[in-house]
């Protein structure tokens, strides 16, 4: 059992799921209006799902962030894998990225693993932005200028 300090530390997870070709997505503005639509019962379900106190979620066409609770977050990747092909949504954790403090890093990576998922505590760009440490944001930034 992982001991409650160390569970109950926030940390960040994002799931990015199958891209669309640039063709596709201009060809496809409606569709991306129906999905959206046809994956909210997903969402209501995994808000039902944990603890909305200590676990959010949030979405942007088809990319899902989860932010919260180390062990919350696992109730909500584990659900989504699960449930999500049901309604058309197809993580890919080899594009998931879970962003931990330091000092959950490897308790984290015992929780995740198998799950295929990368865990860092460095940080990672996520919707065009840079999230993590401040060493990471200045080198993200430096390469980019």
């Amino acid at each position: 059992l992982l001991p409650t300090l160390i569970r109950n530390l926030p940390c960040l997870l994002f799931v990015m799921v199958r891209r669309l070709s640039t063709w596709d997505r201009t060809r496809a503005v409606a569709a991306m209006a129906f999905y959206a639509l046809g994956v909210r019962p997903l969402i209501n379900e995994l808000s039902s799902t944990v603890d909305p106190s200590v676990c959010k979620q949030m979405w942007y066409a088809d990319d899902s962030t989860a932010s919260g609770k180390l062990d919350q977050i696992k109730k909500w990747w584990d659900f989504l894998c699960v449930r999500g092909p049901q309604y058309g949504y197809y993580p890919k954790p080899s594009k998931t990225v879970l962003i931990v403090k330091e000092e959950c890093l490897q308790v984290a990576k015992q929780m995740f693993k198998g799950c295929g998922i990368q865990v860092t505590s460095k940080g990672e760009r996520h919707l065009g932005a840079v999230l993590g440490t401040e060493e990471f944001r200045k080198g993200y930034v430096e390469d980019k200028v």
